[in-house]
């Protein structure tokens, strides 16, 4: 992960919290940050599943954390 992607990742969350609480926009690219969860969410589910899972198709179900947790 370049060294940009992964200051990115870091303000995704902070910038949200900041909005919530400021009303200021966050400074990230929403569709890039987006997309990087969902990535994360079907790296996640194919773990659980132990089959592959393409972000495109993606649709986590509600209960995956209970899910990883169980493990």
């Amino acid at each position: 992960m370049g060294e940009e992607q992964y200051h990115g990742s870091i303000k995704f969350p902070q910038s949200d919290v900041c909005w919530l609480e400021t009303d200021e926009a966050p400074e990230t690219n929403p569709h890039a940050s987006l997309h990087e969860w969902a990535t994360v969410l079907a790296l996640i589910k194919s773990v659980v599943e132990r089959k592959p899972v393409y972000t495109a198709h993606c649709d986590p179900p509600d209960n995956l954390m209970d899910r990883v947790r169980q493990r």
